[in-house]
């Protein structure tokens, strides 16, 4: 049970796109194949896909939401978020690119910035530790329930 209850219009809009994205998915956990992810749990040289963590969630809500419900959520982020800016590229000490390849396509209409974990099944990579973590967060409860 989770004592903290959002009702912010970005908790609200994120819920709603959520429910919607899962509504026309036809498999229990959604295909992130291409997505723009924001961290990699995996230190070997090999890239594999279910190691992808933290996803860009406006990109995965472009991709698995409808289209109406989506822009709900991009116009509630919009006014949630003070400043916007965009990279298309990593700026980091690692060289992400080289290590884990480049997967995906960053352009301002697919990054929002903003990360989520997007719950997947717990046989794949660590995904166990992180359906179990994630419980323990109010925004969990405020838009996976």
């Amino acid at each position: 049970m989770c004592p903290i209850h959002f009702d912010g219009k970005l908790a609200k809009a994120t819920r709603t796109a959520i429910q919607a994205a899962k509504a026309q998915e036809t498999i229990d956990f959604a295909d992130l194949t291409g997505l723009i992810y924001y961290y990699y749990n995996d230190l070997k040289a090999f890239y594999h896909s279910e190691n992808c963590i933290l996803h860009d969630a406006g990109d995965f809500l472009r991709a698995k939401a409808p289209a109406a419900d989506y822009q709900a959520w991009k116009q509630a982020l919009d006014r949630a978020v003070v400043k916007q800016t965009f990279s298309a590229q990593w700026h980091t000490a690692f060289k992400w690119d080289t290590f884990y390849g480049n997967n995906f396509t960053a352009t301002p209409d697919r990054q929002s910035g903003v990360s989520m974990y997007i719950p997947q099944s717990s046989t794949l990579g660590n995904h166990a530790t992180y359906q179990n973590d994630i419980k323990k967060l109010a925004w969990y409860y405020a838009v996976w329930q």
